[in-house]
């Protein structure tokens, strides 16, 4: 993956938190703390990632970046390949509190290797902040993954 496309789908997501939050009543946009758990040794199969979408009429857009695990992060030895970007589109259907959700992304390391991430969720949210559980294979390996997200 070149650094143009990284440069442009970043730009994607900025407008789209742009273009969400001028649109005021129509759009959701939201911020959110993931984290991907495989079976295993934590440091080595867990995948931390922030996000951030906008929902309308059903349909979430997002977009994100996270790390491929937690072993080594922010050391001299930090690699920008350890880092992967991704564009993801959920359908859902509230009830009340809750949302339920599937899920299909397509994303890549930086300058390495493409994925898709398919999955479903269920989240519940109380005031602005919504609490979730999905599940999801990712990267051709199934995974469990929580996440806290910031509504707007």
């Amino acid at each position: 993956m070149t650094q143009k496309y990284l440069f442009s789908l970043l730009l994607f997501v900025l407008s789209l938190t742009g273009f969400s939050a001028s649109a005021q009543a129509t759009y959701d946009p939201y911020i959110a703390l993931g984290v991907s758990i495989a079976d295993g040794d934590f440091a080595q199969n867990a995948y931390p990632s922030i996000e951030g979408g906008v929902s309308h009429r059903n349909v979430t857009l997002a977009a994100s970046f996270g790390r491929g695990n937690f072993d080594g992060a922010f050391s001299n030895s930090d690699l920008i390949s350890n880092y992967f970007v991704e564009a993801k589109v959920a359908p859902y259907y509230d009830i009340k509190k809750f949302r339920g959700s599937v899920f299909f992304g397509y994303g890549a390391y930086i300058g390495g290797h493409n994925f898709t991430d398919v999955g479903a969720g269920v989240s519940y949210t109380a005031g602005s902040i919504s609490y979730g559980i999905a599940f999801n294979r990712w990267d051709k390996v199934n995974y469990i993954s929580p996440s806290v997200s910031y509504n707007f």
